[in-house]
């Protein structure tokens, strides 16, 4: 997939449509944003995003590359036991990051 150029009118009418609140610094490259689910998403500056599903308070530091994954924050998952079925993850700064 080619990479497109998304504009702050994309994500003011993103937000307005659905009513989240996603935040982003200059610089990011989002090429593939397969949900959004969460409010309050923050993706910092030089990150790049890449077929993922980003949960509810996830802050997504500046400079990471998040690819074919699901972030959650970690504190949702920390010091829980994970389902027999569940995809093997691991914790980077506040988010729990599954490989897709």
């Amino acid at each position: 997939m080619e990479p497109r150029e998304i504009e702050d009118e994309d994500v003011d009418a993103e937000q307005r449509q659905r009513g989240r609140h996603l935040r982003l610094d200059d610089a990011i490259l989002v090429l593939e944003l397969e949900e959004c689910r969460g409010d309050d998403v923050e993706v910092g500056a030089g990150a790049r995003i890449n077929r993922a599903v980003l949960a509810d308070k996830v802050k997504i530091g500046a400079n990471d590359v998040i690819e074919n994954a699901v972030v959650v924050p970690r504190r949702l998952v920390e010091g829980k036991k994970p389902p027999e079925k569940a995809l093997p993850g691991h914790f980077h700064g506040e988010n729990f990051i599954v490989p897709l």
